[in-house]
């Protein structure tokens, strides 16, 4: 989870560094806290045993030598794990899947700037009633469009957003919220629940706009055809950030780079 810290250094100062290493929310420390307590308290216990016990006995004595030759067993070959190139190859994959989810977060800005600037009414029309009459079912059109937009977002984000998933926890939540139709509703509940839904709204985007064309609403094929592969565009963002839900970084790797990880922080404690 990103944090933001802007505000903390937004002005120039001799403290601003030292206000954002003492952050807490986000933090390392927050993250680390225990299990860094639990390898504190590991190493001071078998250190002080280590050096505070006396030898008393050829056994003890016996047991300290081979500890001791333990210990140099383990200086010599904890070096062996590659850990700087575990950690920097794995710190490198993570940090660019999020920025590319990042950079797949979809908006509906563009199909709804597009929708506005080619929607119109049609310009041979001689009465004003009738002109009215265009006007709202223009408004129409473009909310319609908007509206499967925004659901097929939400869609989206409820399978891979936990927060989203909160919010619209059923399908009812979709028509409280002005998102779906009861119609729309009955028919969503006839979709199979193995596949992701959030493809069904883009699709009737598509039929309004197209039907649109036809009722002489669009002026141009050309202009149909932007606002095609604009909801395409944002079709495959929504699909990229399935795929990154779906398919995680491979178990094995990250289990690597966790052993790893661990052993740095025992041979240590044995050192």
């Amino acid at each position: 989870m990103t944090v933001s810290y802007s505000s903390s250094v937004a002005t120039a100062s001799h403290s601003a560094l030292f206000r954002l290493l003492g952050r807490w929310k986000g933090s390392i420390y927050k993250l680390i806290w225990a299990d860094l307590l639990i390898f504190c308290i590991f190493y001071a216990t078998i250190a002080l045993a280590y050096h505070l016990i006396p030898i008393t006995s050829p056994e003890l004595l016996e047991l300290h030598r081979k500890i001791s030759n333990f210990h140099a067993y383990v200086s010599l070959n904890s070096n062996y794990i590659p850990l700087s190139f575990i950690l920097g190859f794995f710190v490198t994959l993570v940090v660019k899947r999020w920025r590319d989810q990042f950079n797949f977060l979809p908006t509906p800005d563009g199909v709804s700037l597009l929708v506005c600037s080619f929607v119109q009414s049609p310009k041979n029309v001689q009465f004003r009633e009738d002109q009215s009459a265009l006007n709202d079912e223009v408004a129409t059109i473009r909310q319609t469009v908007t509206r499967y937009i925004n659901l097929a977002s939400v869609l989206c984000f409820q399978n891979i957003a936990p927060n989203v998933k909160e919010i619209y926890q059923s399908a009812t939540s979709f028509v409280s919220s002005g998102f779906m139709t009861e119609r729309e509703l009955e028919f969503f509940g006839q979709v199979d629940p193995r596949f992701s839904p959030f493809y069904i709204p883009l699709m009737w985007s598509i039929t309004v706009l197209k039907q649109a064309h036809a009722n002489g609403f669009i002026a141009h094929e050309h202009y149909l055809i932007a606002l095609i592969d604009e909801i395409r565009k944002f079709r495959r963002r929504l699909f990229a950030l399935t795929n990154y839900e779906r398919v995680p970084i491979p178990l094995v790797y990250t289990q690597v780079m966790n052993y790893s990880s661990w052993f740095s922080f025992i041979f240590p404690i044995l050192h």
